[in-house]
Order: structure tokens, then C-alpha cells, then sequence
């Protein structure tokens, strides 16, 4: 009798972490639903900044360097910011951290901090949280690029 309860329980933990775990993968395909307005539907930017951070922690303790950008390029890191492939959330230790800031008209639309080590963006302003990216995509390794290129590693 014991063996048999033993093995219930262990189907029904197999069935319950099986329905998580394909549960969490269909919701971590796309950002949740606030964060749409600032990820693939980011309104056109006239200006970036781009930041690199110091963590302490796992908050930004200070900005070590900015880099302001405009233009063509701006509107390219805009178009690879709307393009990332968005998981979902796993650790927060932001180490390397970088900053960005997209711009309209002379306003912040967007500042939100990111993590390559543990794969996450922290929406700093407005305050929409964090949630995951895919650290393997295309457009995630380009835009690494384009803060490695403006932070080189001294």
C-alpha cells in the first residue's frame, strides 16, 4: 500500500512540474503585456544614451560611462531593442550591467538597466519590473555588441 501511494505522489509531482514547466515556456515567449508599449512596440527615439553600470549587488551602485547616441544608429539600437526575444525572469545579479535611455522630443520614454551574465532587463523608468531575455538570440548578441564597442574592456 505504501508503494503505491509512493509512486501516486511521484506521478502526480512528475505531472504538476511538467505542467509548470510548459506553462512558464508559453508565458516567456513575449514580454508581459505592460512592457509591450517599451519592447517591440518602443515608439520611434530621437536620441540614446547608452551607460555602463557598477552594480553593488544586485543594484546599480553608480554610472561609470555614458555615450549618447542619435541618428541612423539610434534608430538601428531601437529597432534591435524592439527585436529581442523576451523569457522568462531568472536571477538579478546585474554584473556587467549596462544602462540605456531611449528619447523623444527631448524625454525619457525608456530607462532600463541589463544583464548579460544572468539575462534580464530592469525597467528602471517607468518602474515595470524585470523580465528575461534570450541571451542566445541574434538581435541580444547585437546589442551586447553595441555596448562591448561603446565600453570597451579595459
Amino acid at each position: 500500500m505504501r508503494r503505491n501511494i509512493t509512486k501516486i505522489l511521484t506521478c502526480a509531482s512528475l505531472a504538476l512540474i511538467v505542467t509548470l514547466m510548459l506553462t512558464t515556456t508559453a508565458l516567456a515567449a513575449k514580454p508581459r503585456r505592460a512592457l509591450i508599449p517599451y519592447t517591440r512596440r518602443l515608439p520611434r527615439i530621437d536620441k540614446i544614451e547608452l551607460q555602463m553600470l557598477k552594480a553593488k549587488e544586485i543594484w546599480i551602485g553608480s554610472i561609470e560611462a555614458t555615450k549618447t547616441i542619435d541618428g541612423t544608429e539610434a534608430q538601428t539600437i531601437a529597432s534591435l531593442w524592439r527585436s529581442l526575444t523576451y523569457t522568462s525572469f531568472t536571477a538579478d545579479c546585474h554584473e556587467p550591467a549596462y544602462g540605456i535611455k531611449f528619447y523623444r522630443n527631448g524625454k525619457v520614454v525608456l530607462y532600463a538597466s541589463l544583464c548579460w551574465q544572468c539575462d534580464n532587463v530592469r525597467f528602471i523608468e517607468p518602474k515595470l519590473g524585470e523580465q528575461g531575455f534570450a541571451a542566445n538570440s541574434r538581435s541580444v548578441k547585437q546589442l551586447l555588441q553595441v555596448f562591448t564597442k561603446a565600453f570597451p574592456p579595459s
